[in-house]
């Protein structure tokens, strides 16, 4: 019967992928309501001016910004955010008629405006600016399988679709892989996504779509599992002028002086917490387990991925250096040194369920970069994170005062894939903002134009210092590499090597291994300031197996348009 089921399930998927992909018919463009809108700004643009700059971001091709009429007005009924329409209209549009009025609404107006929700579930159609798309018996959990679709009209002005993933719960990852219950987002510029599962509420993802484009984004989920599912998804259009690039912080890249020494004492700042009852949570981090029971483990692996390049590589390497499958623990980063206090202040520690398993770089006073695979490779419940900022040693609760904070969303790349590591990057964003100091500072974001070939740089983080039976260095590591061109590092590693990574290698028997994951990779510049260009992701054979073999990270420069978006 299970085997039924899922031949069935996989034959829908199938030829939903082929319909989409060869329906060449045109979707009409999205009515507009003229009586009842505030008003709109029809200005003409020059998308030429907006063309001409384009980044060649992998995974990013469909983000073409320009300007766009703007958006009719916004309200709310308890969480959900609607539209401003008359009860006829939303009627005709498909939609739900609140008990919200809109309080700013012109006092001509005879009609009353209401709150006008557009609430969808499987089967449905929709071209409006937010929408949500819903399990059939939301807010109830649904039994039984299931394949479901919903269909988005991209609107004219629009070059994105945010996916936010309110409340949703699938079955969850086996061994960091989807495969009984799958959602995929269809007909993007990019091209269908990865399924993803498992617990989602508090997540986030953004397509790249052409304005107007003829065949609708599709939202489309398999449901296999024996038990209970639900989800609440928060889909919308973002028009192409809504994208801003991003402003880094005056003080990005900044260290001080007698940090690099070693001689500063002051740290300038306390704990602090929201509220009491994350106080409560953000008090049980690994440093008071470790505290309280010595032998208690502070350290978590994040679930294993063997990519295409673990796979292909790293056997026939170690052959080729007749080192056999298993090789003997070495010292690794895997042989970093021990960073001053405040050294990298954007480093960041990301601990799951009070144990440290990867590395994040500040971005702001709210994000933190981060690699996708962090949070994507196992099922990683957004409220059980906890990352401490302006910290050195990760069980010495007095070597510093640090900050601790929560996750409010986890916005990870649309296209990122498990096995081969493509669009490893993800976003951050804190449950409540950081005050800047002597020791938590914003790394500042690299130059689109810059290929930043030939460099010193250094990586950092807490991650595994032997392989393969190591444990991490509780206290943050550093070590210096130089970057390589694309071109140099795939004849190395003899892989490709696609615009979306940058390979570094050290100097000897060096490099990152498992914790360093999500870690920044940073360079300076003339005026002293720290860029980041890189986020480590993998290593091609292993952790530091070959003396001055290339790590692999992902290019952050190919992901500016991505932050962009993702920022708003």
């Amino acid at each position: 019967m299970r085997t039924w089921i899922c031949l069935y399930l996989l034959e829908y998927i199938a030829l939903i992928v082929f319909a989409t992909e060869n329906d060449t018919s045109s979707t009409p463009a999205p009515e507009t309501v003229t009586g009842n809108l505030v008003e709109e700004n029809t200005q003409p643009f020059n998308e030429t001016d907006f063309r001409k700059d384009a980044v060649v971001a992998e995974g990013l091709s469909g983000f073409n910004l320009r300007p766009h009429p703007r958006a009719r007005s916004r309200c709310f009924s308890d969480d959900t955010e609607g539209a401003c329409f008359t009860g006829d209209d939303c009627f005709r549009k498909g939609g739900h008629v609140s008990d919200v009025f809109c309080s700013h609404q012109p006092h001509q107006e005879v009609t009353p405006l209401l709150c006008c929700l557009f609430v969808h579930t499987c089967g449905d159609v929709s071209s409006e600016k937010v929408t949500y798309f819903r399990s059939p018996d939301y807010p109830n959990k649904s039994l039984g399988s299931l394949a479901c679709d919903y269909d988005l009209i991209v609107q004219s002005n629009t070059c994105a679709i945010r996916v936010d993933y309110l409340k949703v719960n699938l079955a969850r990852k086996l061994g960091g892989v989807c495969d009984i219950d799958q959602l995929f987002i269809l007909n993007s510029v990019d091209g269908p996504t990865a399924g993803q599962c498992g617990p989602l509420s508090g997540y986030s993802t953004t397509v790249a779509v052409n304005p107007a484009q003829s065949k609708p984004v599709k939202i489309a989920l398999l449901i296999q599992n024996e038990g209970s599912y639900h989800w609440d998804v928060k889909v919308t259009q973002l028009a192409c002028n809504q994208v801003k690039h991003f402003k880094r912080p005056p003080t990005c890249g900044e260290v001080r002086n007698e940090i690099l020494t070693g001689s500063s004492t002051s740290h300038g700042y306390n704990w602090y917490y929201s509220d009491s009852r994350k106080a409560n949570r953000h008090d049980g981090s690994w440093k008071n387990h470790r505290m309280s029971d010595p032998s208690h483990a502070w350290w978590s692996y994040p679930e294993p991925i063997f990519n295409t390049f673990y796979y292909a590589s790293t056997k026939r390497h170690l052959i080729q250096e007749g080192l056999g499958v298993a090789p003997r623990a070495r010292r690794r980063v895997i042989s970093g040194i021990d960073a001053y206090l405040g050294e990298f202040p954007w480093a960041v520690a990301i601990g799951l369920d009070q144990m440290f398993f990867c590395g994040g770089a500040l971005l702001t006073d709210s994000l933190v970069l981060t690699a996708a695979h962090c949070m994507m490779a196992r099922d990683t419940p957004i409220g059980n994170l906890i990352l401490h900022l302006g910290d050195l040693d990760l069980i010495n609760p007095n070597e510093t005062a640090h900050v601790l904070r929560g996750v409010s969303k986890i916005m990870f790349h649309s296209h990122f894939h498990p096995f081969l590591l493509a669009n490893d990057i993800a976003l951050l964003r804190l449950d409540q903002p950081v005050a800047f100091s002597d020791t938590i500072q914003p790394a500042c974001l690299p130059s689109p134009t810059e290929s930043y070939v030939g460099l010193k740089a250094n990586v950092v983080g807490w991650g595994v210092t032997s392989f393969p039976m190591g444990e991490p260095s509780p206290v943050l590591q550093k070590l210096e590499v130089e970057t390589l061109a694309n071109a140099q590092c795939s004849k190395v590693i003899e892989e490709p090597v696609t615009l979306g990574m940058l390979c570094a290698a050290p100097t000897d028997l060096q490099g990152t291994c498992f914790g360093d994951s999500g870690g920044p990779l940073t360079v300076e510049t003339k005026s002293g300031r720290r860029v980041l260009i890189g986020v480590v992701s993998f290593g091609v054979t292993g952790c530091a197996v070959q003396p001055a073999f290339p790590d692999l990270y992902t290019r952050v420069s190919e992901y500016l348009k991505w932050i962009d978006v993702n920022a708003i």
